[in-house]
């Protein structure tokens, strides 16, 4: 049987009957199928090969039955379908090119497949109208020629491939020496510009440090000088009135009184706050180094301070535990001074309480000192803390309006921060932070 198309060599032609004659015998995989699937002829090889019987195939239509079923599904099950319908479409022979399609080994028991690749010819036979009547599938094992062919093929390609893959190596490593130089000069002659930048960046610290530090000095004494020069007029200026007022008190004309201890007490103010003045200053710039201090001999010592005021307002000044901190003695009783100062001072007609009390918070002590005085409106709150600027009662409080800028420097020098909480009638609470430094 030519692998050809079949041309009808006589009047009558072949029958299902005769082309199951045919093939039963023939040594190749043959499978003779109608125009609509319909298979008529299968040889005794093909069989063997798809494991099936004779008697399961003849009239059925080809499916699973006439292509045996694929473990992977294999889409070219779907190719060798669209080869036979070609055949039938076109009258032509359609061969196939080689492709893999697994089959299960005959001898295992558990659904093992062995690996087969086949070679697929499609051909027709025509009847006397001229019409394609059969198609003849036959098929053709060709795995160990395929195996040959690839293992050529995949020793050629690997051997290409190595090949490659050693130039491409070889070049990157040639590209990476040439970048690893590259970097080398260039972060040699970055450390070289950092180092130049160092040195330059420290000796403008070592000036600016140095002219700071003359700078302060310089007003340091000017603030010290001043403040004695202008003390001693303000004391003479207080001084004469107060001997007009003693001396000639009966011959002064009516007022002058009032009017020379007006111009008494103006004095005294300028001269407590040019005292302001120069405590704020010095405050900081003459301070210690940090040490570990407790806070609560600060606290003592504030209120021995303010003793005679607290005795005057018949107040109540109570602490919790305070902790030990890093600071200068001297600068945190001045700060817990005029903290408590300030609340003895804008007090309500209520009985003067005042608390101090500090706890941890994170890495930082959180002080509080709080009272039950006038309270401070919201929008003086942060006022409060420039110099000369005070908080108005309707009513004479004394002060020079530096107090709290003295606080708030104090705390800073610390590095914390210091802000105020209140509510206007009941009671003002100053929070202040100071760091923990292990």
């Amino acid at each position: 049987m030519s692998d050809t198309d079949v041309r009808p060599s006589s009047p009558r032609p072949l029958s299902d009957a005769d082309y199951r004659r045919l093939f039963e015998g023939a040594p190749n995989r043959y499978l003779v199928m109608t125009p609509d699937w319909r298979i008529v002829a299968v040889s005794d090889a093909y069989l063997r090969a798809t494991g099936t019987r004779r008697e399961e195939m003849i009239g059925r239509l080809a499916g699973d039955d006439a292509v045996p079923v694929n473990p992977d599904d294999n889409p070219q099950a779907a190719a060798i379908y669209e080869s036979m319908a070609k055949v039938v479409e076109t009258g032509e022979v359609d061969v196939m090119p080689f492709h893999r399609y697994d089959l299960q080994h005959p001898e295992s028991g558990c659904g093992e497949y062995q690996e087969h690749v086949w070679s697929i010819v499609n051909s027709p036979v025509f009847g006397p109208d001229g019409k394609v009547q059969y198609v003849i599938h036959r098929v053709e094992d060709v795995t160990d020629v395929a195996r040959q062919q690839r293992s050529a093929a995949e020793q050629e390609k690997l051997t290409a491939e190595l090949a490659q893959r050693a130039n491409l190596l070889e070049l990157d490593v040639a590209m990476r020496i040439a970048e690893l130089r590259q970097s080398y000069r260039d972060l040699h002659q970055a450390n070289k510009e950092l180092h130049a930048i160092q040195s330059d960046l420290e000796r403008q610290v070592e000036v600016r440090t140095a002219d700071l530090k003359r700078r302060n000095h310089d007003l340091e004494q000017i603030a010290y000088a001043a403040s004695h020069d202008l003390q001693e007029p303000l004391r003479a200026v207080a001084g004469y009135c107060q001997l007009l007022m003693l001396d000639y008190a009966s011959d002064l004309p009516s007022g002058a009184s009032d009017y020379l201890e007006k111009a008494v007490q103006g004095a005294q103010r300028m001269s407590a706050m040019i005292k302001g003045i120069l405590l704020f200053a010095r405050a900081t710039n003459s301070a210690e180094p940090l040490q570990s201090i407790d806070a609560n001999l600060c606290f003592l010592d504030a209120l021995a301070s303010l003793e005679a005021v607290i005795h005057e307002t018949n107040a109540t000044v109570m602490r919790g535990e305070l902790p030990t901190v890093d600071s200068d003695r001297v600068l945190l009783t001045q700060l817990l001074q005029n903290l408590i100062g300030n609340a003895l001072k804008y007090r309500s007609d209520r009985p003067v309480v005042v608390m101090v009390n500090a706890r941890r918070n994170g890495e930082e002590w959180l002080f509080s000192v709080a009272d039950n005085g006038l309270g401070i409106p919201f929008d003086s709150r942060e006022r409060v803390f420039s110099m000369f600027k005070r908080m108005h009662t309707g009513r004479t409080i004394p002060g020079t309006g530096i107090g709290l800028p003295l606080c708030r420097q104090i705390v800073e020098h610390h590095g914390g921060r210091i802000w105020i909480e209140s509510k206007e009638g009941e009671g003002t609470t100053v929070h202040f932070t100071l760091p923990i430094r292990e």
